[in-house]
């Protein structure tokens, strides 16, 4: 006799919950290959440092640069603090002195003392050179008012000093009296320009000759003239 085979029941199996091992965060520190980030933190604070320092140092400029400008007004020169520290055109001159008729003069280099007298007849010294021609002449003054004084037949045409004392000037211009050297008979009287002052007993004549004016170069000669006695 067979057995009798008993169904079996049948066992549905229950889902099993699949289990997931919880996610973490990646975190870059951890990433192989990669570096930790607490180097950045120097730098960052150097850079910030720097920038602080340049923005310091541009608004201090900035601020220098904008002050109010005080103009400081320029000093007034005297002219006669200006003339004194201008160039002296006398510098390179020489200086002739006479004790015995008591005056001294200057004049340029390319002058020359050319005669020299003093006896009872003439006392004077002629200077030429360059076509200038300069005598100081002395003569005794006598009786005759100093305002009414003729030199070489002229009348007084200004006054004026000489060596710091008055002094009368003396012109001939030839040229306005219509003379003309022909050669025969006596020659034309020259021009000149002279000055005349009297000091002690005597009166010195400074003149000029070979023009009723006056050029620069004379203008300074006459100016470096000085009594000694």
């Amino acid at each position: 006799m067979s057995e009798e085979i008993q169904p079996q029941p049948i066992i549905t199996p229950t889902p099993v919950a699949p289990i997931f091992a919880p996610t973490q965060p990646v975190i870059p520190s951890a990433v192989e290959g990669s570096k930790p980030s607490s180097h950045l933190l120097p730098i960052i604070l150097s850079s910030f440092i720097t920038i602080i320092l340049l923005v310091g140092v541009y608004f201090l400029f900035l601020n220098k640069n904008t002050q109010p400008i005080t103009a400081t007004p320029s000093p007034t020169l005297n002219p006669s603090v200006i003339s004194l520290a201008s160039a002296d055109p006398t510098s390179t001159w020489q200086t002739y002195a006479n004790k015995d008729l008591g005056f001294e003069i200057m004049y340029p280099p390319y002058m020359k003392i050319e005669k020299e007298l003093n006896d009872e007849h003439n006392r004077f010294t002629q200077i030429s050179g360059n076509d200038l021609n300069v005598q100081i002449m002395l003569r005794k003054s006598g009786d005759i008012p100093f305002d009414k004084y003729y030199y070489m037949d002229n009348t007084i045409a200004s006054q004026s000093t000489l060596g710091g004392e008055k002094a009368n000037v003396y012109v001939q211009d030839v040229s306005k009296s219509g003379c003309v050297n022909s050669g025969e008979g006596p020659g034309c009287p020259v021009s000149y320009v002279s000055y005349a002052a009297v000091k002690g007993s005597d009166i010195y004549h400074l003149g000029f000759y070979g023009d009723a004016v006056l050029s620069d170069i004379e203008k300074q000669i006459l100016s470096t003239l000085k009594f000694t006695n």
